[in-house]
């Protein structure tokens, strides 16, 4: 992993400007998987939620209407 120092240098040699660009890509590549799998934990938890039984609901304090309202919010929302 190179430094900010050496990220800045301008003799690098081009397998270090190749090596540069793929740890990049390999960062987006990470972050992009990693939202994929948060959302659909998240979808998975919305459907979840629409299964559970109106006492269950009221143990964790969310109404049914609360529950239909999150569960037909798309993945991706908040």
């Amino acid at each position: 992993m190179k430094t900010i120092d050496a990220l800045f240098r301008s003799n690098w040699t081009a397998a270090e400007a190749r090596s540069a660009n793929e740890d990049a890509l390999a960062s987006v590549v990470r972050g992009f998987i990693v939202r994929i799998l948060f959302w659909q934990e998240r979808a998975r938890q919305r459907c979840e939620l629409l299964g559970l039984e109106d006492w269950q609901l009221e143990d964790i304090g969310v109404t049914r209407a609360q529950a239909l309202e999150e569960a037909r919010k798309p993945f991706w929302r908040d």
